[in-house]
């Protein structure tokens, strides 16, 4: 009977493929805005290396958080810069233009770099005379007010993040239930 229960294992074990795990990329950003009291931009993003998308975001406009992704991807007309708009649940916004040469709507190998902002909005050709700026919910009427253009920022990259495959939680369980009505049975 043991033998048969191994036999079964080890069966079960040459036909299941192997399992992966998505790979995430974790990135910070950093910067400072333009109008005062010169806010600092805080927080990160995280991106499946599989797909190259953005999948989660977590900014800081100073105290101001900004944490429900509405866009990620290409910016019409400008190649090399990768877009990322943010929001939250009183409709303050963030729009950063990363610089990610022919990045096609995807950061698959995105080692992090500079942020278009009005500081290198003339350096940076990538860049296209685009910046980066914060939208505030508190002056709609007044978009010279609601405005906080990014004076600098870059992106680093902080540390890949790890997630299980589904089908590895689930092969899991199930070896974990055949062990338990195996030793049942001895």
């Amino acid at each position: 009977m043991r033998r048969l229960f191994w036999l079964v294992i080890l069966l079960a074990l040459s036909v299941v493929p192997g399992a992966r795990a998505d790979t995430f990329e974790q990135f910070t950003v950093t910067g400072t805005f333009l109008n005062f009291p010169f806010l600092a931009l805080g927080g990160g993003f995280i991106v499946d290396n599989t797909t190259g998308q953005v999948v989660s975001v977590d900014f800081f406009h100073g105290p101001t958080e900004l944490n429900v992704l509405t866009s990620a991807g290409a910016t019409p007309g400008v190649p090399n810069v990768f877009h990322i708009g943010a929001t939250n649940s009183v409709a303050d916004h963030l729009g950063l233009l990363l610089v990610a040469p022919a990045n096609a709507g995807s950061l698959v190998g995105y080692t992090g770099g500079p942020i278009c902002a009005d500081l290198t909005v003339d350096q940076l050709p990538d860049c296209a005379f685009e910046s980066s700026a914060f939208f505030s919910h508190l002056f709609p009427d007044n978009a010279y007010e609601a405005t906080d253009d990014l004076f600098v920022g870059q992106v680093t990259d902080a540390s890949p993040v790890t997630a299980p495959d589904p089908s590895t939680l689930a092969l899991l369980a199930t070896g974990f239930g055949c062990l338990l009505i195996g030793r049942r049975r001895v």
